[in-house]
């Protein structure tokens, strides 16, 4: 097996969360302004499920193992993302034809506000333990291809 050295970078993490968040926003976008009638294709409702596995690359970059507060802090903020875009899609279904159909994400915020913050606090809740599974298993999993160099000076390199 092929080891290769990958420093610590949690820059690297925050850039690619926030990719896979923009994936999935963009994913869900036909779903959130989806008319009602005719009904979406499937591949628009699947999409919705897809994009969160996206999140096993960001512990290539780092694994948290160094600061885990900061881990669980960011875990948490990208499930509250994710269950946002998932309270957008849930609000809409309500009527036909749908509010995001007529006048947008906006319009859904505008009209179903309650309704996207109750489903958003729900879904983080059920989304925050599994994307905190998903997390440590990945980097277990990215552990046997990679080893994360520490930011400390190795001692060989130290003159004698």
């Amino acid at each position: 097996m092929v080891l290769f050295r990958v420093r610590r970078n949690s820059w690297f993490w925050v850039t690619a969360a926030a990719g896979t968040v923009a994936t999935h926003m963009v994913l869900c976008w036909p779903a959130a302004v989806a008319r009602g009638y005719p009904p979406i294709h499937p591949w628009h409702l699947v999409a919705c499920y897809v994009a969160p596995f996206g999140m096993v690359i960001p512990p290539l970059f780092d694994d948290g193992r160094d600061r885990p507060k900061r881990r669980i802090i960011r875990i948490l903020l990208v499930a509250m993302a994710f269950a946002f875009i998932w309270a957008v899609v849930d609000a809409n279904k309500g009527m036909i034809p749908s509010i995001g159909s007529l006048a947008g994400v906006g319009g859904i915020l505008q009209y179903n506000t309650g309704k996207v913050f109750f489903s958003s606090v729900l879904y983080t809740l059920v989304a925050f333990p599994v994307f905190l599974c998903l997390d440590r298993v990945a980097a277990d999993c990215w552990g046997w291809v990679r080893e994360l160099k520490d930011d400390e000076v190795e001692e060989s390199s130290l003159p004698a």
